[in-house]
């Protein structure tokens, strides 16, 4: 006989974890879109914007990647964006130390919302989900 088990309903933290980093991925994917495009157009095939514009491509297919991997459920989807996510704030940071022209109201938009991921993969239930 087949044996029927209850599926663990996703908790409220990582549901929201979840759509926030879903938010992240697609405006990401719009704004490297722009930003290739300026890219492009205005011929500015130099290191700094293309290495940039690189890292943010890579950014994003991880975190597309974990995505599709987040009902899984595995321990390492968990770790890896927590690490992205750090990595993602810590690098906006950097970007304003380097770049004082970078406004604080934009460096509060970009690391608000790794901040916020991050504390929400952290939380019990969460832990809890993902160790199954």
């Amino acid at each position: 006989m087949t044996q029927v088990t209850e599926a663990t309903r996703m908790p409220f933290a990582a549901t929201s974890a979840r759509f926030i980093v879903t938010l992240q991925v697609a405006f990401a994917v719009v704004g490297f879109s722009l930003f290739g495009m300026a890219i492009l157009m205005h011929g500015l095939f130099e290191l700094g914007p293309i290495l940039y514009f690189a890292i943010g491509v890579a950014f994003i297919v991880l975190l597309g990647r974990l995505m599709s991997r987040w009902r899984s459920r595995l321990r390492r989807v968990r770790w890896v964006t927590v690490g992205l996510e750090t990595a993602i704030a810590a690098g906006q940071v950097v970007a304003l130390a380097i770049d004082p022209g970078i406004t604080v109201g934009s460096l509060i938009g970009a690391t608000v919302c790794p901040a916020v991921v991050v504390v929400l993969m952290l939380v019990p239930a969460t832990g809890r989900w993902f160790d199954r």
